[in-house]
């Protein structure tokens, strides 16, 4: 997910995320997350929700599946958002925002 607009917090688990435009938030399908803001607070989101078997489906190449590995094999130090200041380099708002205008 793109947070396209505002700021809010992200609950996954135990974990308590600030989340605010430009962030990027990775979850998995099996994850149970909320999402809430302050009041007069605000936030908008641009997910992209894909299957694994997109990747990785049985009895193809084992290599497939080390694209999927981020979502099920996790270290310890793991964060469900990425601050947008971690992400300056890459366009990724314009991604986003293309992949949602399609």
């Amino acid at each position: 997910m793109y947070v396209s607009e505002g700021q809010g917090f992200l609950n996954v688990g135990n974990e308590k995320y600030s989340i605010k435009k430009d962030d990027i938030i990775i979850l998995n399908n099996y994850e149970v997350h909320t999402f809430t803001t302050r009041k007069n607070n605000y936030f908008k989101l641009i997910a992209i929700h894909f299957l694994p078997e997109l990747i990785f489906k049985p009895g193809n190449i084992e290599l497939d599946f080390e694209y999927l590995k981020l979502f099920y094999y996790r270290s310890t130090n793991f964060s469900h958002k990425i601050p947008n200041k971690k992400i300056d380099n890459i366009d990724i708002p314009s991604f986003f925002k293309e992949l949602y205008l399609l």
